[in-house]
């Protein structure tokens, strides 16, 4: 088949039934190499979600990702290792093992989109697709040093995007790419979104930087249980707020937002509304065929036999116990849609944020076990379904990746992969791990 294309491609050209103007229309990732997370379905190709009972399961069609990638002439190299349902920010699983971080083996790539970043940074892949319900494509992206871009919800279909379909409805879920260079977002994210929501995108429009109100929030206020921004991080961010002043004469504006402390409960609230009456996690580890033995499986991870990783189980008891009792309850406003509406007002149109992507650099693998609600400096953003574009900012004294999220208003993606770019020309980006390049 690839020979057949290969000669109707020349025959095309030289009877002057196609140009190279209409193949940069049509086909504008013509023979481009991309890779997805294994829980993205690729048609014939083993579709697990890093379950073990799902082995041998193999997937019937194309995720809508998949099929417009390989619309636009790119070719599918391999799919990568995820997380265990993808419920966990490292990307370890009973079936496939752990993967690692090609700055430091010893450290994890993040979760649950890790193999996608990991081979990115190792240059294994030029076009990577991934998912986030908590920041599966930023934080992975963020410790491996590399872009990756969490669109407006709506932007970009679902159909196929993990092994249990999502609701077209769904905003805390999303779909999106990871890449090396900040120029490689905007014709990725137009292959892939929904052709009627572009226009009202304006992705393609220039912006003028000069034009742009930057806020930016130095932690989420103290909470907790998450752990405090290190100083490397700090550090990096200030001279983020010192390049915007001295190179676009736009002086931020520091912010204080106290309900950032409760991230994690505001982003449980958007989860609850979001899955009622959907599969429990009880359920989805048994692939949505009966239920696991939970505390049988927890005995069995205790023995070292365990056929579920322990973030999956620990999640199912959590759930199990963290079920509300509707009677009694008093209906209230809830508090994500209260935050949305305070920064949404302080964004609107022209502004965006700067927040730390993270408030730790990598940590080694196994290690986010100790620290489980680190995972909230990204994931509040999916509760509130903002655009959000990762950005590196070169590496720490260890070599270790630094790097910021920059948040936009509802819509308004544009701005953030904007900034991404000129943030990219004055701290360099994606470095590579080897000294080969």
């Amino acid at each position: 088949m690839p020979h057949v294309f290969h000669v109707d491609l020349l025959q095309g050209f030289k009877n002057g039934t196609l140009t190279v103007e209409e193949l940069q229309r049509t086909q504008p990732l013509l023979g481009v190499p991309f890779t997805v997370k294994e829980s993205i379905a690729v048609a014939g190709m083993i579709h697990t979600g890093g379950l073990i009972s799902r082995r041998y399961t193999l997937s019937t069609r194309d995720a809508l990702v998949v099929e417009r990638l390989r619309k636009a002439g790119a070719i599918l190299l391999a799919t990568t290792n995820v997380s265990e349902l993808g419920n966990w920010w490292e990307s370890e699983n009973r079936l496939y093992g752990a993967t690692s971080n090609p700055y430091d083996l010893n450290r994890t790539p993040g979760g649950s989109s890790g193999g996608e970043a990991a081979l990115m940074c190792a240059c294994g892949t030029p076009l990577s697709i991934g998912s986030d319900i908590g920041g599966s494509l930023r934080t992975p992206a963020f410790f491996c040093g590399l872009f990756s871009h969490k669109p407006t919800p709506g932007l970009i279909p679902l159909r196929g995007v993990g092994i249990l379909e999502s609701p077209p409805s769904m905003t805390v879920y999303v779909a999106g790419p990871i890449t090396r260079h900040a120029e490689d977002l905007v014709p990725i994210l137009q292959i892939l979104a929904d052709p009627d929501q572009i226009p009202a995108y304006r992705l393609t429009d220039p912006v003028n930087l000069a034009n742009v109100r930057v806020f930016s929030i130095s932690d989420d206020g103290g909470g907790v249980y998450t752990s405090p921004v290190c100083r490397e991080l700090r550090h990096v961010q200030a001279k983020v707020v010192t390049h915007f002043l001295r190179t676009h004469d736009i002086s931020v504006t520091k912010m204080k937002l106290p309900a950032l402390q409760r991230s994690f409960s505001i982003w449980v609230e958007k989860i609850r509304e979001e899955t009622v009456g959907r599969p429990s996690v009880r359920q989805q580890l048994a692939d949505n065929k009966g239920e696991i033995k939970l505390w049988t499986e927890l005995l069995r991870a205790v023995l070292g036999r365990a056929n579920h990783t322990w973030p999956s189980l620990l999640q199912a008891l959590a759930q199990d116990w963290g079920k509300e009792d509707p009677k009694g309850k008093t209906r209230r406003q809830p508090e994500w849609r209260a935050v949305l509406g305070i920064l949404q007002r302080t964004l609107s149109n022209n502004g965006v944020l700067l927040y730390p992507s993270h408030p730790t650099l990598v940590p080694y693998h196994r290690q986010p076990f100790m620290l489980p609600l680190n995972f909230t400096y990204t994931a509040i953003f999916n509760a509130l379904g903002l655009p959000v574009t990762q950005v590196p900012l070169g590496l720490a004294a260890n070599g270790l990746p630094l790097g910021i999220q920059v948040v936009g208003g509802l819509k308004m993606d544009r701005l953030t992969l904007a900034v991404a770019a000129d943030l990219e020309k004055a701290f360099g980006g994606w470095r590579c791990p080897a000294e080969i390049l």
